[in-house]
């Protein structure tokens, strides 16, 4: 933690400085430095839709944006990413990982029940760290559950808002699944009306 706080941002570490035992050492102060630019440089929450917003760690430490915005509810989708606002916002944290074998599926509906709840109250960001993978999962979930949106369609309009969206394989695979699980029932329930 020392390193992290001692560093400055513009700071790099000469490759003259590691040696071969300590590559790993250097390699993981470059990834902090890396880290702490990013969540510099990317603290505005993206727009997707009315009363819903995408960013990373940067955007749910921005308390000014966070309010300038009207946003009362934080969906934190990273375990090790701080409710940084505990006592401004309403908070959901999802314990997921960012890998291609974790469950996320699970959280879908839990995720955009509360999207949905903070959409009404106010305005809802959902972040994970980086802002790419795990919260951009939740919001396509969202969107093509709640507003019935096709997933293609969903992911064109959270990449005109937030152009790093990347969902990891695994992600992709489980919100294919779920939309067409989703769209499946729906259709079977209207049928039946």
């Amino acid at each position: 933690m020392r390193v992290w706080n001692e560093m400055r941002a513009s700071e790099q570490v000469p490759p003259q400085e590691c040696s071969v035992d300590s590559i790993d050492r250097c390699m993981a102060i470059q990834k902090l430095i890396s880290v702490r630019n990013f969540a510099h440089q990317d603290s505005d929450p993206c727009w997707v839709l009315e009363g819903l917003y995408l960013g990373s760690i940067g955007s749910a430490r921005n308390l000014e944006g966070l309010k300038k915005r009207g946003i009362t509810h934080v969906l934190n989708a990273s375990p090790i990413v701080p409710r940084f606002h505990k006592r401004h916002f309403s908070y959901m944290t999802i314990q997921v990982y960012d890998d291609v074998d974790e469950d996320i599926a699970r959280f879908f509906h839990q995720a955009a029940c509360f999207i949905a709840r903070g959409r009404r109250k106010g305005g809802v960001l959902v972040h994970c760290y980086a802002g790419q993978s795990r919260s951009v999962a939740l919001v396509l979930a969202y969107l093509c559950s709640a507003l019935r949106m096709q997933l293609p369609d969903a992911y064109k309009l959270v990449l005109s808002a937030r152009p790093s969206a990347r969902p990891n394989s695994g992600f992709m695979r489980q919100l294919e699944s779920f939309v067409d699980n989703f769209q499946t029932a729906t259709k079977e329930s209207s049928d039946d009306d």
